[in-house]
């Protein structure tokens, strides 16, 4: 029938007419299932990096080890966010903006980063084995480590002016910028979760603050990008 789409999953249909919101979801879930080990590996990093998060010393290099794993491991469900990145324009499959299924393309991601954190957190608490303290900052690690990815995801390609050479009596730093720029994400991360410590001896809600507003900074900067596609 007319406004109707093949179907995601068998035996079923998804009409367009209802709303893009429901279809790309349905869309990044289908990708997943079509990449058993991918999603398989990238739960169980979670998982790991989640517990290592909450039960290590806040700013410790385990601490920060376990937040940039969570952080990789957003990028085993987030193929369908870069996939639409990489066709910005849109394929006319959804009729809505580029930056509005951008957004869209963020809820399966989201959600998968905030159950393999609750999980292991939750349980550390209940056990005894972590704070609630710890578990709050663990969870706003997790936030960032979600905006960091559609941050680094929402600007695949180098900017040519990072090519230029950095002379310096080291030698040329334009190396080291594009790696950077690579792993900005990374950096981001490691950098919030080792401030966790320092931080934490000014009070237990400063950590979780510092991640928070490090997250709407770089969702900030990812809407601002995400708008300018046509």
């Amino acid at each position: 029938p007319a406004g109707r789409l093949p179907a995601a999953r068998r035996g079923g249909r998804l009409d367009v007419r209802r709303g893009g919101a429901r279809l790309v979801p349905a869309r990044d879930l289908l990708g997943l299932r079509r990449a058993p080990a991918r999603t398989a590996v990238a739960c169980a990093a979670g998982l790991g990096a989640a517990l290592l998060l909450v039960t290590a010393a806040p700013g410790s290099a385990a601490g920060v080890l376990a937040a940039v794993g969570l952080h990789v491991a957003t990028a085993g469900w987030a193929a369908g966010l870069a996939a639409h990145v990489e066709n910005a324009e849109g394929s006319g499959l959804v009729p809505d903006g580029a930056a509005r299924v951008f957004a869209r393309h963020l809820l399966v991601p989201g959600l998968l980063t905030a159950a393999v954190t609750l999980a292991p957190t939750t349980a550390a608490v209940l056990l005894g084995a972590a704070s609630p303290a710890a578990a709050t900052t663990a969870a706003s690690l997790a936030l960032l480590a979600v905006a960091a990815r559609a941050w680094q995801t929402s600007a695949p390609l180098l900017p040519a002016s990072l090519l230029t050479p950095v002379l310096t009596p080291a030698g040329d730093l334009s190396g080291l910028l594009v790696a950077a720029w690579f792993a900005r994400g990374w950096l981001l991360v490691a950098g919030v979760a080792a401030l966790a410590g320092p931080a934490s001896s000014a009070g237990a809600a400063v950590p979780p603050a510092i991640a928070v507003a490090a997250a709407v900074a770089v969702a900030l900067r990812t809407a601002r990008r995400a708008r300018s596609w046509v």
